[in-house]
């Protein structure tokens, strides 16, 4: 049998700044009425997942965006 290693880590600091700027730029457009739905996922530092989304009278939009945003995901993760 092998011993596996394991390597614990803290987030680096721009990790978690890139967290409260990217909800802090949306938070900004939808108090400007530039937005008219949002869905956003959440990984809690336990490893939980967290879904919600807004209200919106265009649910196809939001499930495209959705979509577009799995694909950009899915793009740079191969990228890595």
């Amino acid at each position: 049998m092998s011993a596996e290693i394991v390597e614990i880590r803290t987030r680096p600091a721009q990790v978690v700044e890139s967290v409260v700027e990217r909800l802090e730029e949306v938070l900004t457009a939808a108090r400007e009425g530039r937005v008219l739905s949002v869905a956003a996922v959440s990984i809690t530092i336990k490893g939980s997942i967290g879904s919600a989304w807004s209200e919106t009278d265009d649910f196809g939009k939001l499930v495209g965006a959705v979509a577009r945003l799995q694909h950009r995901l899915n793009v740079n993760q191969d990228s890595a």
